[in-house]
């Protein structure tokens, strides 16, 4: 069986976290996708995922000419691809040229309907958005969906009149993960960097200055600090050193670095006892491994998610941060408290239907 992933592949943990759940999940099905990162090191783990890399000219080329869409679509034809599985987190956000994109997706996704082609649409948010154009536009789009199973109340809630939507929890609840043991007063920070973000860029100082205030305490008793960064192309890297170039007591700080190593990165974070979650899956890694968790928010998702499990932890928005009373700075950080062997289980109800999907065909290969 062949299936055609639509996810972001820049190198980021938490979309790669999803591709590689989905390649562990169903080793007997063979994904294909379109990126430009090199993703090599991963197609030599999961000989079921088929890239095809695309170097930034070519893909420059079908995107300014308009066809990018049209060449997916022959892909897919000369593949017999069984299904087209768009998998992601924050992939509905209504941005400037919202209708642009929309409209590649609209042609596609009645591309595929013609076709006879299922779309499953797994793990994501909708939103944020600030009209009710952008929510009714994908209110006619998502049904060509065969199902749409959300991770928050909130986006369900948007769509639950349709019936194709579900909710489920975050895939990233579904990693079996080992238990680590943790590093004695250690203190991991996920960072990112909010200059690249236009709603977010007038609290970028604030944002630095209060960390660095924060590391400062730490560092005072004689805590362990890394700095973890998620994504290199979206700035995390560079809101680390941006930190770390204004403070006298850096060579004392650690910064660790996702790239192409996820089983590397996923035991360095684990071995934290307490993390700033500012990152969406810092949060959820964080629960999963019992860690003592100080939540910064950047984006509604993550409030979201801490409403949806009455998770008993402090959370503050980045507009807030100058707030944070950083002298008694460790009674900010709470443990959940709770197991989530619920939000493991219900993870695995993101592929409920896929599975129906995959099994059926398997059922009728052996007939």
């Amino acid at each position: 069986m062949d299936i055609f992933l639509d996810i972001y592949l820049e190198k980021n943990l938490g979309d790669d976290l999803f591709l590689i759940t989905v390649l562990e999940k169903y080793p007997q099905v063979n994904f294909h996708v379109f990126c430009q990162k090199d993703y090599q090191s991963i197609v030599n783990e999961y000989p079921n995922l088929k890239v095809i890399r695309l170097n930034k000219y070519f893909n420059y080329f079908l995107a300014k000419s308009k066809l990018k869409i049209a060449w997916i679509q022959s892909y897919l034809r000369r593949q017999k691809i069984s299904a087209y599985l768009c998998i992601g987190g924050s992939i509905f956000m209504q941005s400037d040229n919202w209708r642009s994109m929309y409209q590649d997706r609209l042609k596609m996704w009645r591309f595929l309907d013609k076709q006879g082609i299922p779309l499953y649409i797994l793990g994501a948010n909708f939103g944020p958005y600030q009209d009710q154009e952008f929510i009714e536009s994908y209110r006619q789009a998502f049904r060509y969906a065969k199902d749409i199973c959300f991770r928050d109340s909130y986006s369900y809630e948007l769509f639950a009149d349709l019936a194709q939507v579900r909710q489920a929890d975050d895939i990233v609840f579904g990693l079996n993960l080992p238990k680590l043991p943790k590093i004695d007063r250690s203190l991991g920070i996920s960072m990112i960097d909010l200059s690249s973000r236009p709603q977010w860029q007038a609290y970028q100082q604030a944002y630095l200055d209060q960390v660095h205030h924060l590391i400062n305490q730490a560092l005072a008793e004689d805590y362990q600090v890394y700095l973890f960064s998620f994504c290199q192309s979206e700035g995390d890297e560079k809101a680390i050193n941006d930190l770390l170039s204004r403070m006298s007591q850096h060579s004392k700080v650690t910064p660790v670095y996702y790239r192409d190593n996820h089983k590397e990165f996923l035991g360095q974070f684990q071995a934290m006892e307490l993390i700033v979650a500012t990152r969406f899956h810092s949060l959820i890694l964080a629960l999963l491994n019992d860690q003592a968790i100080l939540a910064l928010n950047y984006s509604k998702k993550t409030q979201n998610i801490i409403d949806d499990h009455h998770l008993p932890l402090e959370a503050y928005s980045l507009t807030e941060i100058q707030q944070i009373a950083w002298d008694a700075w460790l009674s900010h950080f709470k443990s959940a408290g709770c197991s989530v062997d619920q939000q493991i289980q219900s993870s695995h109800q993101q592929f409920l239907s896929l599975d129906r999907l995959i099994e059926g065909e398997e059922h009728d290969e052996i007939n």
